[in-house]
């Protein structure tokens, strides 16, 4: 909420002190669904102003650039800089099978 406190003047040359409230929220300053990505995509708990949103690539890609954006008061989004580059095939693997192995060791000691 804002107040505003002025003085004013009438054709006598009263003295007013005047108070304004002004209402403002802003949870209006919605930016909507987050800008796409190839081979990956942009995650927040929010998409209202001054949210952010990370960046995540799918399996198999990397990511490089700056990996966050956010919601700008003029209710859009900051321009991505992220990149999602697919990895090597000895990196796929081993990004695989660590994952496997993570699951596997996950279940085994429940």
């Amino acid at each position: 909420m804002l107040i505003l406190k002025y003085l004013t003047f009438d054709l006598y040359l009263n003295i007013f002190l005047c108070k304004e409230r002004f209402e403002y929220s802003i949870s209006d300053k919605d930016c909507g669904n987050q800008p796409s990505i190839q081979n990956g995509s942009f995650s927040s708990t929010s998409t209202k102003f001054p949210a952010t949103a990370t960046a995540h690539c799918n399996v198999g890609y990397n990511i490089s650039g700056i990996t966050t954006i956010t919601c700008q008061a003029n209710r859009t989004w900051s321009e991505s800089q992220a990149v999602c580059n697919l990895v090597g095939a000895w990196q796929l693997l081993l990004v695989l099978l660590l994952q496997c192995l993570y699951l596997f060791l996950i279940y085994q000691f429940r």
